[in-house]
């Protein structure tokens, strides 16, 4: 499913059809012939917030990183020794 975003109420024709963006400018479709038009207005009517595919994440992307040398804390010195008295 793919979703776009408009100007709220925004209309556009596609054969018999027509697509309507609801009042907060948003549509989302899964027919061919209306993403095919819908692409062909993206970068000056219409802007696409989603193809609808969900990118594949390896377990590599998925496993935490270790943060940059320069971002980690320097390791704790030890203190000068007392006797306790």
């Amino acid at each position: 499913m793919a979703k776009y975003k408009a100007s709220p109420g925004y209309v556009v024709a596609v054969g018999n059809k027509t697509v309507r963006f609801d009042y907060h400018g948003e549509c989302k479709t899964d027919d061919a012939a209306e993403i095919k038009i819908l692409d062909g207005l993206v970068p000056k009517w219409v802007t696409k917030v989603s193809d609808g595919n969900k990118p594949e994440v390896s377990k590599a992307e998925m496993e935490p990183k270790p943060a940059p040398a320069e971002t980690q804390k320097p390791a704790p010195t030890r203190s000068r020794r007392t006797s306790g008295k």
